[in-house]
């Protein structure tokens, strides 16, 4: 294994975590907002004067308004049911971690090899070993999640490879 292939190894396996991360980022944020403005809107219903409710939404009586404190929260617990089996918002968190350990073990790699360039093989050996015992503690991918994410990271590539090429062309 020569130090190129490690690095894109780390390389490719950040870039799957980053499309994953971004993909749950928006329905973990919103998971989020609705489980803590909802609440918010239950204990205004429950704690505020039904009449002054009535004054403000005049298509409400007090049955209507029981019935929508009720539905609200009927929403509320079928959220936070859905979320706890589908784990998003554990998923985006786990992705996240699995970036950052992976950006601090390239930069740890780089650091190395800059330091001891006699050692070359002896480090990517080691770090080999260590990347290989970190990326089985990072979630699994299916094989379609693994091509999908593999394709969004080769297209990131290429069009960064492009844009590099162009501010070449500006910059000489």
């Amino acid at each position: 294994m020569t130090e190129n292939d490690l690095f894109n190894k780390i390389r490719l396996q950040k870039g799957l975590h980053s499309f994953y991360e971004m993909k749950n980022k928006p329905i973990a944020i919103t998971i989020r907002i609705i489980l803590l403005v909802v609440p918010a809107i239950i204990a205004f219903l429950s704690i505020s004067d039904i009449e002054i409710i009535k004054i403000i939404f005049p298509m409400f009586n007090s049955n209507s308004i029981l019935v929508l404190v009720s539905l609200i929260s009927l929403l509320l617990f079928i959220i936070s049911v859905l979320t706890e089996i589908f784990g998003i918002t554990e998923k985006y968190k786990e992705h996240r971690i699995a970036i950052n350990q992976l950006i601090k073990l390239r930069k740890n790699l780089q650091n190395e090899l800059e330091e001891n360039k006699d050692k070359e093989k002896e480090i990517i050996k080691n770090y080999n070993d260590i990347y290989i015992e970190l990326v089985n503690t990072f979630p699994e991918f299916t094989d379609k999640q693994y091509i999908k994410g593999k394709k969004y990271y080769i297209e990131r590539l290429k069009c960064k490879i492009e844009l590099d090429k162009k501010y070449k062309e500006i910059t000489v």
